[in-house]
């Protein structure tokens, strides 16, 4: 009867404590009591302060040691620029914020990664084995970085909720400049990989979106000119080509009649082989628009004399080009000596130059005319 009522009166101081515990209205003195023993005042303050967060009255109504309640807490993950206060050293402000969790209670709390390093055990997530000291350090430095990766990435997309839509919106105007074009895909490629844009980066687009649009406004009037001056050169080209084939018409017209001219007047030349193909030739350059070389205008100008030979317009004091006249007028050449006459009389009144060869034939003729 003894034993049992003793053992009701346990329960009701064990339950009162845990009950106080819970509500958080347990003297200071007790905490006080808990950090006895401990090395230094800052050591004193932690063991304190987390026991102040922590269950330090176990199911029976015993106070726990400090050993026993640190070990309900876990280190959860960490956050980075969220300025908050150390909850067992009071440090603020404190920019990683390491969060501890109590999983029997669905508690958390934040504290600095000072103090995990000093005051906390971690176990490895993957091997569930408690880290050393040199492993804690380099897993919290991969902590810390993945959370200021992550504290970047919400910032960035804090500051530009609408990221995807602007470059979109930009992407045209961007791609006509070789270094907003290379701003785009660096943006666009690291929001794919990172989430965020490297720090040259975001502080290159924040230099751009802040006159984005008046800059784009002024390319689209540019373009709207550029393309107005297009239409304007492709229109003037156009003309220009109509003209250009309009003219060709007038002048193959002209050369065509040219060309038939010159075979009709000088069809009645007599002509040895070579003056025949070079007449040819005279008329196929006409008929393409051609110029004539020097040798060519000389002939041409030949020919059109000896057209008129026969009419006694063509005057000319050379002696040699006067004998011919006089023994063509007294029908003393044969017919080789005639076409002969005439082909010398067109060079000599033409001021062509006569070959030696040419010139020993016209001494002959004068010979034969004094000897008759």
């Amino acid at each position: 009867m003894a034993d049992t009522m003793f053992d009701r009166r346990l329960e009701r101081i064990a339950s009162s404590w845990k009950a106080k515990s819970d509500k958080g209205e347990m003297p200071n003195a007790l905490y006080d009591a808990i950090a006895e023993g401990s090395e230094g005042a800052y050591d004193k303050k932690v063991i304190r302060n987390l026991a102040r967060v922590s269950r330090i009255v176990d199911d029976i109504g015993e106070i726990r040691k400090f050993s026993d309640f640190k070990a309900d807490w876990r280190y959860s993950h960490s956050t980075f620029g969220l300025t908050d206060t150390c909850t067992i050293c009071g440090q603020s402000p404190i920019v990683e914020n390491c969060i501890l969790k109590d999983d029997a209670r669905g508690e958390e709390i934040v504290i600095g990664n000072k103090c995990v390093h000093r005051y906390m055990d971690i176990v490895d997530p993957q091997t569930g084995q408690a880290l050393n000291e040199q492993e804690k350090i380099e897993f919290l430095r991969n902590e810390k970085k993945g959370a200021k990766d992550e504290y970047t990435r919400q910032q960035w997309m804090n500051e530009h909720p609408h990221i995807f839509a602007q470059l979109s919106e930009f992407e045209e105007f961007m791609q006509s400049d070789p270094e907003l074009k290379r701003l785009h895909y660096s943006i666009s490629k690291r929001m794919v990989s990172h989430g965020c844009p490297g720090p040259k980066s975001r502080r290159q687009w924040s230099m751009f979106i802040a006159t984005a649009e008046a800059s784009r406004t002024k390319w689209e009037q540019g373009e709207v000119d550029r393309k107005r001056m297009m239409r304007v050169r492709a229109e003037r080209a156009e003309q220009k080509k109509r003209a250009f084939i309009a003219t060709l018409k007038h002048n193959r017209l002209a050369w065509h009649e040219a060309s038939e001219e010159w075979l009709e007047v000088t069809k009645d030349v007599q002509t040895n082989k070579w003056e025949r193909e070079t007449r040819l030739k005279v008329a196929r350059r006409l008929k393409n628009g051609q110029n004539l070389s020097e040798a060519l205008e000389r002939f041409k100008k030949e020919m059109l004399i000896r057209t008129r030979l026969d009419d006694g317009d063509v005057i000319c004091d050379d002696e040699d080009f006067m004998l011919l006249r006089r023994m063509l007028d007294n029908n003393r050449l044969n017919g080789w000596e005639q076409a002969f006459a005439r082909s010398i009389m067109g060079r000599i009144a033409a001021d062509s130059k006569v070959t030696p060869s040419q010139q020993e034939m016209v001494d002959r003729l004068r010979a034969r005319d004094r000897n008759e």
